[in-house]
């Protein structure tokens, strides 16, 4: 399996692709798509710290999920 990455979030973090090039593309271009709406949401005050916080556990979840994902599919577990 690779090994563990932290994920910078926030709006200056590098992009989600760059922080993990194990990703595939789309997969990659995605996730950056749902980090970037929860700043927005965010920043126009729609969500709460706690919520925010929440939506980040679970898309990182979804990252980890991915990586277990392309790992398979290239044998490198």
């Amino acid at each position: 399996m690779t090994e563990p990455t932290d994920v910078i979030f926030g709006w200056a973090a590098p992009k989600i692709r760059d922080q993990l090039p194990q990703l595939c593309p789309p997969d990659a271009d995605t996730f950056q798509k749902d980090h970037d709406d929860l700043l927005r949401l965010k920043v126009r005050e729609l969500i709460t710290k706690s919520e925010l916080e929440k939506a980040f556990r679970r898309l990182v979840k979804r990252i980890e999920a991915a990586i277990r994902w392309a790992d398979d599919i290239r044998g490198t577990k």
